[in-house]
């Protein structure tokens, strides 16, 4: 048998005659060999009756809640795969096609209300508090997911009967994940329109939902940090591309990449390194336009004004040292905001920029930016004043090939200036695998001071200045980052800038030697 449809009831019976038929209807179009499960909670309406008249299998639950009738129904079905579903016709069966398409693609497959193109029929403060619950765990137990409170999944049987499920109520969906997650096994979300149940009254008190699943909070967090201990116990063959080191333990494991620490310079990085084009593929442009992915910004132009002051005290800087304005390259220049502020300083300014999409809008205001990486390009050697690399080292697959290119491309004195995330700050390290600057693929590489000023003179640099970089955020951005994010301010509030400095992201200003 292929597929065993698994529904948790208590008096769905109303409900029953009308989702019983669409799922018959549903699976006779997908082709499919199937059975359909009741896991009866103890209605005192029909549902049994209707059930059985429909051509479900109905098994009375054993036990109390949710968590049990889950379990119940792995026990007792027969397919290659399982769907579980409401009863309530608020998972409505015209999505499974979708689900049943990618089963091949991972070991879960969620039927998400957050993820992108997603959508739910509930109150407003329904909303909030359901989208604040999921923002909180999946922050909490550093799951890269939208919706971990959706029921509406489709497993894959032999995987989920491999696992040892402990909840007897909501959060089995959350130790599911949790357990499935850190043995490395592939989850994914698919967008759905959760709908209002047809009839009779949910079964579900939110608040109290929240409190359930909040009273476990703890044994969830205790699980996903064993689940890491256990992975850590994994070694691999790789080299600290700060220090040389070769001893390092897993981290975190994050948006299905690991984490991993230098033993010797706590530098932390993904190992093994994403594919080019995965990494390419996220400066798309819903990185400058929208930040849906979970990174990058809500509008780059209007996100980056906030950081006008901040970008204009590091030019004097530059300014003050060299004795004079001159040629400024910009790596990473994105659509050029910096490279203008620098002009209008009377700098002459090149820049690079790996996004097309942000290549062509700069060259569109009469930018030299050439599209690409600072590898390259065929600048003449020693023809720059300084190079910037504002929020880049973190991002490419080999930071010392860049240092090193941007070494060859300085004169004589000339300056090297980088901000990057700090992963050995205070608040890194108090935030741990939750730090909201721990993002991979879009970060690969998480330096702190010592180990960058490490490289950083290995390369040929003097190191001039370190400190906190101090940044400014619209109001819009900072909601983006919190589980307020869905909240859409007016243009003028939202543009209103707000200056946070937890002190993890810091700024190194490096000269090259004569």
């Amino acid at each position: 048998m292929e597929l065993s449809i698994v529904i948790p009831v208590i008096n769905e019976g109303a409900n029953l005659k009308e989702l019983l038929p669409r799922l018959h209807d549903v699976a006779s179009r997908i082709a499919v060999d199937y059975e359909i499960i009741l896991i009866d909670g103890g209605s005192t309406d029909d549902t049994c009756h209707v059930g059985n008249e429909c051509g479900a299998r109905v098994l009375q639950q054993q036990g109390r809640g949710y968590g049990r009738a889950l379990r119940d129904g792995f026990a007792a079905a027969q397919g290659e795969y399982i769907l579980t579903l409401d009863g309530d016709m608020s998972h409505h069966p015209d999505f499974i096609p979708d689900m049943w398409d990618k089963r091949n693609v991972a070991e879960i497959i969620i039927a998400s209300r957050y993820t992108t193109g997603g959508s739910a029929e509930m109150t407003k403060l329904r909303i909030l508090l359901s989208r604040s619950l999921n923002r909180f765990f999946t922050k909490g137990l550093s799951l890269p997911f939208h919706d971990i409170s959706s029921g509406f999944r489709l497993y894959n049987a032999s995987h989920i009967r491999h696992l040892h499920i402990e909840s007897s109520n909501f959060d089995v969906l959350e130790e599911i994940l949790i357990k499935s997650y850190t043995k490395g096994h592939k989850i994914i979300e698919v967008p759905f329109h959760y709908a209002q149940r047809k009839s009779g009254n949910s079964h579900v008190n939110l608040f109290m939902f929240g409190i359930s699943y909040f009273k476990t909070f703890n044994r969830m967090r205790r699980l996903r940090k064993l689940s890491l201990s256990i992975d850590s116990e994994e070694r691999i063959d790789a080299t600290c591309i700060a220090c040389g080191g070769k001893c390092h333990s897993l981290y975190a494991v994050k948006a299905g990449h690991k984490v991993w620490k230098c033993g010797t310079c706590a530098t932390l990085f993904l190992y093994p390194l994403p594919k080019q084009s995965e990494t390419k593929a996220v400066y798309c442009k819903e990185y400058f336009t929208g930040a849906q992915k979970g990174f990058g910004y809500i509008d780059y132009d209007t996100d980056k004004e906030a950081m006008r002051s901040v970008f204009e005290r590091y030019l004097k800087e530059f300014e003050r040292i060299l004795g004079k304005t001159g040629r400024l390259l910009d790596i990473g220049a994105a659509t050029g905001y910096f490279m203008k502020i620098a002009e209008e300083r009377g700098w002459k300014t090149r820049g690079v920029e790996i996004s097309t999409y942000a290549t062509d809008i700069g060259r569109s205001r009469g930018l030299d930016i050439e599209a690409g990486t600072i590898q390259s390009t065929d600048f003449r050697k020693e023809s720059f004043d300084v190079v910037t690399m504002w929020d880049v080292v973190e991002h490419v697959a080999d930071p010392i090939l860049d240092i090193d290119k941007a070494y060859l491309l300085l004169r004589p004195g000339g300056l090297l200036a980088i901000n990057t995330p700090d992963s050995f700050s205070l608040f890194a390290k108090i935030m741990g695998p939750r730090w909201h600057l721990l993002v991979p693929p879009e970060h690969i590489f998480y330096f702190n001071r010592k180990s960058l000023k490490m490289m950083l003179r290995k390369r040929g640099f003097e190191i001039l200045q370190v400190g906190c970089i101090g940044k400014r955020f619209t109001l819009q951005y900072f909601l983006s980052k919190t589980p307020l994010k869905f909240l859409k301010l007016p243009r003028a509030i939202g543009r209103i800038p707000i200056r946070i400095n937890v002190k993890d992201n810091m700024y190194l200003l490096a000269r090259k030697t004569l």
